[in-house]
């Protein structure tokens, strides 16, 4: 059985936009659960894409990446009073972490797709001392 294109427009606004359930919609708009079902499940492929939002650290996105490439190991904190030195006033530092820690992992993943140089054979086999009856290893 078929049903109106107009009531599965109506039934994909109430559940997409409107956010109700299933058997909410079904008891309001008079059809059955499968139906409403039916209809949402057609429609499983549909994605709802939405604009990422602008972060409050945008405008400064460059100076941090510039600075945390001239300077790795620089913490959070000091970047942080860095970028309030230049007019940077919405968030706590917490905040700014969580941005910092992004920008950090963003440019160690694209450091893992560089090749690396290759080591001896000789420099990664594990260095065996014998101490009595038991066996250590140096790291």
């Amino acid at each position: 059985m078929t049903i109106d294109v107009a009531l599965e427009h109506e039934i994909r606004r109430l559940h997409d936009v409107e956010k109700w359930k299933r058997g909410t919609i079904a008891a309001e708009l008079g059809v059955h659960p499968d139906v409403v079902d039916r209809v949402l499940d057609r429609g499983a492929d549909r994605v709802l894409v939405s604009a990422p939002k602008p972060s409050l650290v945008d405008p400064y996105g460059a100076f941090i990446a510039e600075t945390l490439k001239a300077h790795p190991r620089l913490r959070a904190t000091r970047l942080f009073d860095m970028i309030r030195m230049r007019g940077y006033t919405k968030r706590p530092a917490s905040s700014f972490t969580t941005d910092v820690r992004l920008t950090r992992a963003r440019a160690a993943t694209s450091a893992c797709l560089r090749p690396k140089s290759t080591r001896s054979a000789r420099s990664c086999r594990p260095a065996w001392t014998s101490a009595g009856a038991a066996m250590v290893t140096k790291s």
